[in-house]
């Protein structure tokens, strides 16, 4: 197990978003997952206003292969 955690770590790069910046879209190819360190990202519909999920410290979203 911790062999894993130092290979994931390894690979980890910080990406850093501003309030307002889309992440991802829906109907992306997803080759990434994110994990926050740090903040807010908010899953709404494309009219922008429908909220369906807040997300926040510690939570991940993304491909997990």
């Amino acid at each position: 197990m911790q062999d894993l955690l130092r290979r994931l770590a390894l690979r980890l790069r910080l990406a850093v978003y501003s309030p307002g910046d889309y992440v991802c879209r829906q109907g992306d190819v997803g080759r990434e997952m994110y994990i926050i360190s740090r903040g807010r990202v908010v899953v709404t519909a494309d009219n922008g206003r429908t909220v369906f999920a807040e997300l926040s410290d510690g939570d991940y979203f993304g491909e997990v292969r």
